[in-house]
């Protein structure tokens, strides 16, 4: 059997292999480390986030879990929450690892819960997503805006009777719903156009005035809708906040084409013209028209909702 070598080169070859993902030679190193004795928690989460960043899941859990039964390393929840992210690809062996914690009895917290949310979210598991967050405010985990946000924004999919929930939830929490949980919920209700100005009118309430991304998921839901009134309304807001785009142009062009208003259509392509957008979006994806002769600004145009 080789001789072994001193601990401190062992390290400074495990990190060089860690760097490039060769997680073979990372575990045989990690076991010469450890016959020395000289294991530390930093060894093997560089061991663990190798083996998590080459998609070696269950080897990375099982360096994980085994460093549980080693007195002298007494892994902590830092430790762990350091090697999270590196699941994010995988939301199960995430889920599993905070089960390790447990088995532990180490508490998970914040960072935690955060770091299992970007990988429901990524994966597009909101099951696991809403459970989580459920869970940690059940143990009374003190949560900010954060995880909120992940949440909502991984129900965008035909999910928004959640999403409007969560949203109404915050209010009876200490957390207070910022530019992104609103912008998460609309993009959620954009298939039922009532809801979105709804989550519209709640947000200037409390002071939290929509972006263009909040402006141009409402007009996509009253797209949806029909709603070309309201659409008018939502773009004319967008244009005196200076705030408008060759997206929310299209989307309010479509909603007048659908509901037979030509002219107003006319109007709105002809004012995107004039204007210093320099955007082809709404242009390329506009509906064809009838033939009419030019036409004045839309926002000289008396609309009412």
């Amino acid at each position: 059997m080789a001789e072994l070598q001193p601990a401190p080169n062992l390290k400074i070859g495990l990190t060089a292999a860690a760097r490039s993902l060769r997680w073979q030679s990372v575990l045989r190193t990690l076991s010469e480390i450890r016959l020395l004795g000289k294991l530390d928690a930093i060894t093997c989460s560089l061991a663990v986030s190798c083996c998590a960043r080459a998609e070696e899941w269950t080897k990375a859990l099982q360096t994980l879990q085994s460093s549980t039964h080693i007195a002298k390393l007494r892994p902590d929840t830092v430790l762990f929450n350091s090697v999270l992210p590196c699941f994010r690809g995988n939301w199960k062996c995430a889920f599993e690892m905070q089960r390790t914690m447990q088995t532990a009895r180490l508490q998970h917290d914040a960072a935690t819960c955060n770091g299992n949310l970007a990988g429901c979210r990524k994966q597009q598991a909101w099951r696991q997503a809403v459970s989580l967050l459920a869970c940690s405010l059940m143990v009374g985990i003190q949560l900010d805006i954060v995880p909120w946000n992940v949440v909502i924004s991984a129900l965008e999919l035909d999910m928004w009777p959640r999403a409007i929930l969560l949203l109404l939830h915050t209010h009876t929490t200490s957390v207070q719903p910022d530019l992104l949980t609103y912008n998460s919920a609309v993009t959620a209700c954009e298939k039922t156009w009532e809801y979105a100005l709804t989550v519209h009118s709640t947000s200037c309430s409390s002071g939290s005035l929509p972006d263009s991304i909040g402006f141009g998921a409402i007009i996509n839901a009253c797209e949806k809708g029909m709603q070309w009134e309201a659409a008018i309304v939502c773009l004319r807001m967008m244009h005196e906040d200076r705030l408008s785009n060759g997206v929310a142009y299209s989307a309010a062009v479509h909603a007048c084409e659908r509901c037979a208003q030509w002219e107003l259509a006319l109007l709105l392509l002809d004012d995107l013209m004039q204007s210093e957008i320099k955007d082809p979006y709404a242009l390329f994806f506009a509906p064809p028209f009838p033939s009419y002769s030019s036409w004045g600004s839309v926002f000289f145009v008396d609309v009412n909702v």
